[in-house]
């Protein structure tokens, strides 16, 4: 029932992207129901998976999205802590060696951070 343009193009996108679409979720929803019967919840997910930028299943890029500043300490205590170690002149190797320690303990806080985050939201996968 096409009453003007725009709903031709509303029909358009229907027929050519909203059925794939949804067969995707289709598929993830039987994927989350694990063989058993699939709730609206399942679907739910799916399409928060696919959709809203919700990821259970992470890629490397996606965890290192969310632990850019673990890893940027623990690459910045490397760095000062070989400027400390091999560095010619004994006066500067306290200093690195004192910065090393700041970006240590920032990785020492960023990992009791990142694992009580995961914990959490394990417990609350597992509510659900």
């Amino acid at each position: 029932m096409v009453t003007s343009a725009d709903d031709g193009v509303f029909e358009s996108v229907k027929e050519e992207y909203l059925a794939p679409m949804l067969a995707e979720i289709r598929r993830d929803a039987e994927k989350e129901a694990c063989g058993g019967e699939l709730r609206s919840v399942h679907v739910f997910r799916a399409f928060e998976d696919r959709f809203a930028g919700r990821h259970r299943h992470r890629s490397l890029g996606s965890w290192l999205q969310d632990n850019i500043f673990l890893v940027l300490a623990v690459l910045m205590t490397v760095i000062f802590g070989a400027f400390g170690l091999f560095h010619p002149d004994d006066g500067d190797v306290a200093g690195f060696l004192d910065i090393a320690k700041i970006f240590a303990g920032a990785v020492v806080g960023g990992a009791a951070g990142s694992a009580g985050a995961a914990f959490a939201r394990r417990r609350k996968d597992a509510k659900d």
